[in-house]
């Protein structure tokens, strides 16, 4: 598939099970929310800024793009975060309702990264590295113990808005 000018496209509830081998130079806005997706291929447009494919079965992902800005992979299958776009102007990343049990953001150190959305996965370990973040929202989680989410303050890590309700948090201490 071959659209040189398209610059949005929506392909909401449709019954896609794969997206790949599609040249759209322009592309600014991919939304392929509740489908088939398996895995999430590397896109030929340079152009990519907001990618959403929640609700899917994704398990994979492969290199995203270099200027993306925000993407949604939430109420996926995704169980670890290997994958990283490859520049460094992503902002906001959605990976809530996954299967992830343990986070960390090392890939992320480049990133401008000021939301990160990690809510009802099966997380009982984070470690965020990176210095800044806006809101950090890892409720519904598995985190049990401050030893737990002590990592989140290493280095200096600054959070605005940080949100653990809905956890198995016993003690809260210094």
């Amino acid at each position: 598939l071959n659209l040189p000018k398209l610059k949005f496209l929506h392909l909401y509830s449709n019954k896609i099970s794969e997206f790949k081998n599609c040249d759209f130079p322009l592309l600014e806005e991919l939304r392929i929310s509740d489908n088939y997706l398996t895995s999430i291929e590397d896109f030929k447009s340079k152009n990519l800024k907001i990618l959403h494919a929640n609700n899917n079965v994704i398990r994979d992902v492969h290199p995203i793009l270099e200027n993306l800005e925000h993407m949604s992979l939430k109420n996926n299958l995704l169980t670890n975060n290997s994958f990283f776009p490859k520049g460094n102007k992503l902002k906001i990343i959605d990976l809530s309702y996954n299967k992830f049990i343990g986070f960390s953001d090392e890939k992320f150190k480049s990133v401008m990264l000021r939301q990160l959305y990690l809510q009802n996965n099966e997380i009982s370990i984070i470690e965020l590295t990176k210095l800044n973040y806006g809101s950090v929202n890892l409720s519904h989680n598995k985190i049990d113990t401050i030893d737990n989410i002590l990592v989140l303050f290493k280095n200096n890590v600054q959070i605005n808005n940080l949100n653990l309700s809905y956890n198995d948090l016993k003690i809260m201490t210094n």
